[in-house]
């Protein structure tokens, strides 16, 4: 007969308390899942027992943990915690509440956190399981950021668009750099005759290359958007920049080819420097009123 036959397993109890604890102690040390048991007796929590994953976690050791209080070490004052304890003693527990977690190195790392109260003798034993989600978090932030950005951008110019622009002067206006605003319109002319003369392959290139050389001219530190078919907008942080905006503005503008063939594209420009109190609709009034008043480029 096979050896293996003969073998006798000894009988296990699963329901005997000292297998059930030994294979939890087991689960509790080796999850990969943050996990951390403190105790509260009113006046704040303190770490009892965490698993390796929460050491890793945090970015502490046991030493640096061991019996010292959780609102030290790891705990962020959010505007859930107040609801979050309210919930353990009430409910005695509560899942998958977002909360942030304070690393060694100062970041703070986004988890889901559901918890478990026990009470004995009056002292409170919390169990919490902490997923970390920061890569989820972080993705999701950069995805928003990306759509963000879309709704805000020109898809034909590069540059920003009427949302970006009301965005960007409200922002402004908001702000201390109120006082330093000058503001631009510009207005392309004749621009329909391009298109109709053209087609409007040409009348997109134009408004391409315009808003290339608006960029050069201008410098990354100047905001540019296009908020109109043949209507750009700049603002730059300078009080004193009417003379010097209205001069590199018009250095944009002149010959252009499309298909070979060369047009000649002039502009008008209007220029209005920010006055104490005056809202958006004010300022663009201005520069559109010195727009028709100045020259053509």
């Amino acid at each position: 007969p096979c050896d293996c036959a003969c073998l006798k397993l000894p009988q296990v109890d699963i329901h005997s308390p000292y297998i059930l604890t030994a294979m939890l102690l087991r689960m509790f040390e080796f999850s990969h899942i943050a996990i951390a048991i403190t105790s509260s007796d009113g006046t704040g929590a303190r770490y009892l027992k965490v698993n390796q994953a929460y050491q890793q976690l945090v970015g502490r050791q046991w030493s640096e943990l061991c019996n010292g209080a959780v609102a030290n070490v790891a705990a962020v004052v959010d505007d859930g915690l107040a609801r979050r304890n309210q919930q353990l003693e009430v409910a005695g527990g509560y899942v998958g509440e977002p909360v942030g977690i304070r690393h060694a190195d100062g970041r703070i790392i986004s988890t889901l956190i559901s918890a478990q109260r026990t009470v004995v003798d009056g002292v409170a034993y919390d169990l919490e399981v902490i997923v970390d989600v920061s890569e989820r978090t972080r993705l999701q932030q950069e995805q928003d950021a990306a759509l963000q950005a879309a709704a805000c951008t020109d898809a034909l110019s590069g540059l920003a668009n009427r949302r970006g622009f009301d965005q960007y002067l409200g922002q402004c206006l908001a702000a201390q750099e109120a006082p330093e605003l000058t503001l631009a319109l510009i207005d392309v002319d004749d621009f329909k005759q391009v298109n109709d003369a053209h087609g409007h392959s040409a009348g997109d290139g134009l408004i391409r290359q315009l808003g290339r050389r608006l960029r050069h001219c201008l410098g990354e530190d100047a905001f540019i958007a296009r908020t109109g078919g043949d209507e750009f907008v700049v603002i730059v942080q300078d009080p004193d920049a009417a003379g010097w905006l209205r001069e590199r503005i018009g250095g944009a503008f002149g010959p252009m080819t499309h298909a070979g063939k060369r047009l000649m594209v002039t502009g008008s420009v209007g220029v209005a420097r920010h006055r104490p109190g005056e809202n958006s609709d004010a300022l663009l009034a201005r520069a559109d009123a010195r727009m028709y008043a100045q020259s053509p480029y």
